[in-house]
């Protein structure tokens, strides 16, 4: 296939015009189609569930929770990905823990989340620099939330009684 600009028409609906790449038989491409308005989400930024000292081990322990809720309006299944961030330690100023979901400790974990017994489906992965990627697959008018819990640890010697210091996001 020749690169070019095409009309995009999904489930009879016009999204408008695109460019795509050139490829060949059997190649793949990926083609964003913008937002769906029949899928809705409410994302929650990461805020202050806990905070506390360790004067024995001169730590402060900070709890943070995100919640991202998402619903499927439309008459059929949909499939979304979702990704997040915790914070990445890059030179030993503190330690993250992925408390939500559990079993998410390094890069390439990945833990399925789908419940018995429930229609969909619903995985949770950690890639690199603190990516957390969730891939759902949401039923008709089915409603889900995604919790991302987490917790740092921050020695005194370095941030001081203080903690939690701004996280940049």
């Amino acid at each position: 296939m020749r690169s070019g600009e095409v009309n995009l028409t999904v489930d009879g609906t016009c999204f408008g015009k695109t460019n795509v790449p050139s490829c060949v038989r059997n190649e793949f491409f990926e083609l964003n189609l913008g937002v769906d308005r029949f899928v809705k989400v409410a994302y929650k930024e990461p805020g202050i569930t806990l905070s506390k000292i360790d004067e024995f081990l001169e730590l402060t322990i900070t709890y943070f929770k995100a919640t991202c809720k998402i619903k499927n309006t439309r008459d059929h299944a949909v499939s979304v990905l979702v990704l997040d961030q915790v914070p990445v330690n890059v030179d030993d100023h503190f330690d993250v823990e992925i408390l939500t979901p559990e079993t998410l400790g390094f890069p390439g974990d990945k833990v399925d989340l789908t419940e018995p017994g429930k229609p969909g489906t619903k995985t949770a992965e950690l890639g690199r620099d603190g990516e957390v990627r969730w891939e759902v697959t949401l039923e008709p008018d089915e409603e889900i939330e995604l919790d991302l819990r987490y917790s740092i640890e921050a020695p005194f010697e370095k941030w001081g009684r203080d903690f939690p210091v701004p996280v940049a996001r």
